[in-house]
């Protein structure tokens, strides 16, 4: 999640094809995505309304590498965040009425790291 945070669309592509070649499944790798999305902004939520970065991290539900997801959440704000959702939410919709999955998971992380 670093590459999407640091709209690093090459590495986020190289990442998304070695899943792919490792027999990760497109639906856990969206969801994966969508997992870090919600905890950012859950985060930001948090510190929007004057709770420590620590402590936002930890009330957002993150365990481990605490200090590079508070890194990475610091890139974004509020509406960037709800932007980034509701792209996760049409992607997920496309897959579940067919097509190519893997091309609008593509799709979805080229958005992601548009500046």
């Amino acid at each position: 999640m670093p590459a999407l945070a640091g709209s690093n669309t090459d590495a986020s592509i190289k990442i998304l094809a070695n899943l792919l070649n490792s027999g990760e499944d497109e639906y856990m790798i969206l969801a994966a995505i969508t997992d870090r999305y919600k905890k950012y902004l859950r985060f930001i939520e948090h510190t929007d309304s004057g709770v420590g970065s620590e402590e936002a991290a930890m009330r957002a539900g993150v365990r481990f590498y605490k200090d590079r997801f508070i890194n990475d959440a610091s890139r974004f704000n509020l509406s960037e965040v709800k932007f980034s959702l509701g792209k996760i939410l049409e992607t997920e919709l496309k897959m579940k009425t067919g097509g190519n999955s893997v091309g609008y998971i593509e799709q979805l992380l080229f958005d992601l790291c548009l500046p």
